[in-house]
């Protein structure tokens, strides 16, 4: 087994054991529920979303939150690391987590080559880490959504640019979707979807 392989089948096993079954809190249509989270009050929207608050609602606290993701990827991969991460559980969105999920039940006993996302990882895109992230830039979309555009570099100087779309959950901006991936969909959230439900 490569150690690319070997690398991808422990970023599998974390993405299986780390989404949990979480579900959103729901409001009635219509209408708005003061909330407090890390001691600040914001509106949940009626979709069951909270918006963002304030000091989060930055294109330098999404950029902040992308270099967060891949220092975690870091030590993730990094064989000294001898702590519990979880990746999917703090950086992906509920939606993504339980679509993440059912891929991986139904490419289970499948092999690798006809897999969806055959040797490739969500968090190193089939780069070797250590990995560092540049040219990040954000764009905020609405209370609960944004946009980011990056590049990501390993050590053998491959690079990719990527463009994620977050959303607001849980007190932390979280990867919904990737929109531009080596994968070559417009959106891997609905790519994936749509394997799973074939």
């Amino acid at each position: 087994m490569t150690i690319k392989h070997l690398l991808l089948v422990m970023a599998a096993a974390t993405m299986l054991t780390a989404c949990g079954n979480k579900t959103k809190a729901q409001v009635p249509e219509g209408d708005s529920v003061p909330t407090t989270t890390n001691g600040n009050t914001t509106n949940m929207q009626a979709d069951g979303v909270t918006a963002a608050p304030e000091e989060d609602w930055t294109e330098e606290a999404v950029e902040a939150r992308i270099k967060k993701m891949y220092d975690e990827v870091n030590k993730m991969f990094d064989p000294s690391f001898d702590g519990m991460l979880n990746l999917e559980g703090d950086f992906l969105t509920k939606d993504f987590c339980e679509t993440l999920n059912a891929l991986y039940e139904k490419d289970r006993n499948t092999d690798e080559d006809e897999t969806f996302f055959g040797d490739t990882s969500i968090w190193t895109w089939g780069t070797l880490p250590p990995l560092t992230v540049s040219n990040i830039k954000a764009s905020l979309l609405t209370g609960d959504m944004a946009e980011a555009t990056y590049t990501l570099h390993d050590s053998d100087v491959t690079q990719i640019d990527l463009k994620a779309s977050l959303y607001y959950e849980d007190g932390a901006w979280r990867v919904n979707s990737w929109l531009k991936c080596p994968m070559d969909y417009d959106d891997l959230l609905e790519a994936m979807k749509a394997y799973v439900e074939k």
